[in-house]
């Protein structure tokens, strides 16, 4: 895709998001989202570095001269950047399980607060009407 594409895609989509599930609901949904394909991504990379680490030092070892030291020496850094990649992944996904968390604690608290409020609001007025309709028979 080229980067304004991505740009259309991620208008199309938080627009989706916020339309059928309201401004904030839609945020967080799209944190959620977001959060899950960065810890994809960060685990596809980390392997494909990892890869690419074990092949550079892998073949430094055959190669006797001082290109295979290089070789050997950039493979271990691509395979410590590849472990550092996936150290932020425990943190990612605790992220994305929190918003998860958050997000659907959340509506269900808003509900049922407001569901009790109605019901209080209800048997007030009901209780006016009886006193109004006593105090005028």
């Amino acid at each position: 895709c080229e980067n304004g594409e991505k740009e259309s895609l991620f208008k199309n989509f938080t627009d989706l998001l916020e339309r059928d599930l309201g401004e904030k609901e839609g945020q967080l949904m799209f944190c959620f989202y977001f959060a899950s394909s960065i810890i994809i991504f960060i685990t596809d990379l980390a392997f494909e570095e990892n890869s690419m680490g074990r092949f550079l030092k892998d073949f430094g070892k055959l190669d006797k001269t001082r290109a295979g030291k290089i070789m050997i020496a950039s493979g271990k850094a691509v395979s410590y950047s590849s472990q550092q990649r996936l150290a932020l992944r425990p943190s990612i996904i605790r992220l994305a399980e929190e918003v998860d968390t958050f997000y659907f604690r959340a509506i269900d608290d808003t509900s049922q607060t407001v569901s009790g409020m109605e019901k209080v609001r209800t048997e007030y007025r009901l209780f006016l009407i009886r006193l109004t309709h006593y105090f005028l028979n």
